[in-house]
């Protein structure tokens, strides 16, 4: 059983495939948009957020939640 449970274990690892998360990640970042920025930067209630630090933020949200994607797949990396 242990022995079965390793070897599932290490084919789910082995099996992400790296190009189309890749893919995935590229089209969600090409996805946002100068609104996306606008939104996010300038002067805000709370202060102002530069819009170098908003762009950082977009990739940032943009990269994990395609990773996330995939990770709720099973780390396969098939669509």
């Amino acid at each position: 059983m242990a022995v079965e449970a390793e070897r599932l274990a290490k084919s789910m690892v082995t099996d992400v495939d790296v190009e189309a998360i890749a893919e995935d990640v590229e089209q969600a970042v090409l996805d946002l948009d100068l609104d996306d920025l606008n939104a996010r930067a300038g002067r805000k209630r709370w202060g102002y957020v530069e819009p170098t630090e908003a762009a950082w933020e977009l990739l940032e949200e943009a990269a994990s939640d395609e990773g996330r994607r995939h990770h709720d797949r099973g780390c396969h990396g098939v669509a």
